[in-house]
């Protein structure tokens, strides 16, 4: 998750809310956070 609040301004505006980050844990519970 720290890549995508290093890169946050050349993401897409809905990978930058916080909803987009928990929908990525629900779906990937497995891959480090």
């Amino acid at each position: 998750m720290d890549m995508y609040r290093r890169t946050a301004m050349l993401l897409p505006e809905q990978a930058r809310q916080e909803s987009y980050r928990e929908r990525l844990i629900a779906h990937y519970p497995s891959i480090p956070h």
